[in-house]
């Protein structure tokens, strides 16, 4: 199978701008502005001729010469840049330039640019920290001015070396203090929301053949037919596609349509919304909302872990743009797998998530649904789209306003608006601000979701049934922040989590939020409750190690670990561990060996464990001293394997044995190559029978049936 990779999206392919001309800012032809055309966004006009021509009310001072000779080099360096990164290098160059200024204030000559030398990043570094106070800030300086002083350096002399400038220590890092519990509440909410809506649409559907329209009939003013469900989502079916076109409002429908209660008439819209419903809520029949919309965008969003921008940026033009399908089953219907693409912008990356294909709630069925309710809107851009390339028009705000509409045609997180302040009219694409202002009525909604289930919970109840107030207000605790969760901060939840489940993988948490190096999953892993929590582990484990050592005995890693891991190890347990006369047959301890698990003996019917399959055995001990038994068990277990048919091996309790052994294995990689000669010497006194199979049985027993 090829790799789960795709070209990028036409859409975001290097914007060419058109021609300059009737755009003064462009005309001056000097080499200092420039049209930039970023990853994802419209292009924009970037300007650094103040640098060139100076400015008394920014402070800036006329340096033509030097910003000409990094002007190169700095065109190379905003190529495909956002314009807040672009701000950024123009916010460097004015530290610099008035670090300048004050070097030549102090009575050092004028810098050209090859005069600027390793001793001047050292001073600049002082600059930034002493006299402007800056650190993320003075960072970012630091790092674009070396870059640029160096790169254009190299351009006029190729052999110049690099600058050895000095950074500024890293800050510590912005991402907040995110407790992966409160995301449960959370996701519940979204989840019961979004089938919610998937209920509507098909209530929809279903209310609208059956329905007629209340206006034919009798006389159009039957409190009856304009109080019947199927009626209201026959007209309604007609508003949306008509608002949709924008043609119409919704008093063009009449005013039992839009104010029902002024007529004593019910409001017949579909149930589930995050509030009352309203006349509004009745389009969640045949159109999304910006709330339905925003619940789609974060569920997405909570399962993959991406930036909210990567979420936003899937490309559903074409299915090979947003969704790969080569993992799927063969089998229609199948519970399968599928690999979803989104686009970091400021990177200029494709990430990649896997969800699965049968669950409604999961981002390929969620992905898919709403490429389905906002078609009609998509068509509609598409009929907007084509008059923009009818017109003939060619200006920069032509083109900025296609590739408005070119992102909007791509994008699944359409929704219809009331404001009719859309791209479209009434159509609208999710921006962070409808999606702040929505997301506060579902995080009011988890806050109290979590509440119900706390209050279920019985130990947050007194004994005659009552609440417990002070343990459910220590309890809630940390369900708080949730008034205070962005989006953003999912992210940082999801890598908590993350990180977490994995027993502090940093590769697997890397490897899940998409990044190039571990440099940007550090900022993750500085959570409060994370060093808490490694904090508590490293105390822990020295008070372990403090009380082995006041027993007064050896010290043994594996008492050690245990202590650490299972917890408290008994007087009894200690010895029987550290008493080589009660190994396993194995060659392994044991911690309950008159006690195993049912799963391992289902039988047992007490004293001593008669079964002794250890590698199985959550009771199991490995030492090193436990290999070259582990070794004869291996042997045994391919020797069966060579004697019987392959559908019963396959799913058996030898087959697990096997893999547990091969993982225990990983653990004493220097032994692998004895541990290998070990089993090929018992295997052989196996297959000439002066070996028994579990001390006991002849090898011959076993018959080949292979």
């Amino acid at each position: 199978m090829s790799r789960l990779t795709k070209r990028l999206p036409t859409r975001l392919e290097p914007y060419s701008p058109p021609s300059p001309q009737g755009n003064p800012a462009l005309q001056l032809n000097d080499g200092l502005a420039w049209v930039v055309a970023p990853n994802h966004g419209d292009p924009f006009e970037y300007d650094v001729q103040i640098f060139s021509q100076g400015s008394r009310e920014e402070g800036i001072t006329a340096r033509p010469a030097l910003i000409h000779a990094l002007a190169s080099a700095l065109r190379s360096k905003t190529r495909s840049k956002s314009q807040a990164t672009c701000w950024d290098y123009s916010s460097s160059l004015k530290h610099f330039w008035r670090f300048l200024d004050q070097q030549e204030a102090a009575g050092l000559p004028p810098k050209e640019l090859m005069d600027i030398g390793d001793a001047d990043g050292i001073l600049f570094r002082t600059f930034l920290l002493r006299d402007l106070r800056l650190i993320a800030a003075g960072r970012r300086s630091m790092y674009t001015l070396r870059e640029l002083v160096s790169r254009a350096q190299r351009e006029r002399d190729p052999s110049r070396q690099e600058l050895l400038w000095p950074s500024v220590d890293r800050p510590r890092g912005t991402h907040k203090d995110v407790d992966p519990i409160i995301i449960r509440p959370l996701y519940s909410v979204l989840k019961r929301q979004f089938y919610s809506l998937i209920q509507a649409t098909e209530d929809g559907a279903r209310l609208a053949k059956i329905g007629l329209d209340p206006r034919a009939i009798g006389d159009g003013e039957d409190p009856q037919a304009w109080s019947a469900h199927e009626n209201i989502a026959c007209l309604t079916e007609k508003y949306v596609h008509r608002l949709i076109a924008g043609k119409t409002s919704l008093v063009d429908f009449g005013k039992r349509l839009a104010s029902p209660e002024i007529y004593g008439l019910p409001i017949c819209a579909p149930a589930g919304a995050l509030s009352e419903p309203s006349v509004f809520d009745r389009v969640r029949w045949f159109a999304p909302t910006s709330t339905d919309t925003v619940t789609a965008f974060l569920l997405v969003l909570a399962q993959f872990g991406w930036n909210p921008e990567v979420v936003a940026n899937i490309d559903v033009s074409h299915l090979e743009t947003w969704c790969d399908e080569r993992l799927k089953g063969a089998e229609a219907g199948a519970d399968a797998t599928v690999a979803i693409y989104g686009f970091k912008g400021r990177s200029g990356k494709e990430q990649i998530g896997f969800s699965r294909t049968k669950p409604r709630h999961h981002p390929y069925q969620v992905i898919q649904a709403m490429i389905r309710w906002t078609e009609p809107m998509r068509e509609r851009l598409r009929q907007l789209r084509q008059t923009l390339d009818a017109s003939g028009n060619s200006d920069i705000a032509t083109e900025r306003q296609k590739r408005k509409l070119d992102a909007a045609i791509a994008s699944p997180w359409l929704y219809l608006s009331g404001g009719g302040y859309g791209i479209g009219g009434r159509i609208s694409v999710l921006n962070s601000v409808m999606l702040t202002y929505v997301l506060r009525d579902v995080r009011r909604r988890a806050y109290k979701q979590a509440l119900r289930t706390l209050l279920l919970k019985p130990q947050y109840r007194n004994a005659d049934g009552s609440i417990n107030r002070r343990a459910l207000a220590e309890a809630r605790r940390p369900y708080l922040a949730l008034f205070n969760l962005t989006p953003g901060d999912v992210r940082d939840a999801f890598a908590s989590h993350i990180y977490d489940a994995s027993l502090g993988d940093i590769l697997a948490l890397k490897q899940s939020l998409g990044h190039g190096n571990t440099r940007a999953t550090q900022h993750y892993l500085r959570q409060r409750r994370q060093i808490a929590k490694r904090y508590e582990a490293y105390r822990g484990f020295q008070e372990i190690l403090w009380d082995e050592i006041a027993r007064d005995t050896k010290i043994d890693p594996t008492v050690l670990f245990l202590r650490n891991t299972v917890g408290k190890l008994t007087d009894e347990q200690r010895a029987r561990l550290l008493d080589a006369r009660y190994r396993t047959r194995m060659g392994m301890g044991c911690l309950e060996p008159t006690a195993p698990p049912k799963e391992i003996a289902p039988h047992h019917s007490g004293g001593l464990c008669m079964v002794q399959r250890c590698v199985l055995c959550r009771h199991g001990v490995l030492f090193e001293a436990s290999l070259p038994p582990l070794a004869v068990r291996m042997a045994e277990l391919r020797f069966i394997r060579s004697r019987v048919a392959q559908a019963r091996w396959w799913g058996s309790s030898f087959e697990y044995e096997w893999i547990a052994i091969e993982a225990t294995l990983d653990l004493f990689d220097d032994h692998r190559t004895a541990f290998a000669a070990m089993v090929l010497s018992h295997l052989e006194e196996l297959k000439s029978g002066r070996a028994y199979l579990f001390d006991q049985v002849p090898p011959s027993a076993i018959e080949e049936d292979v």
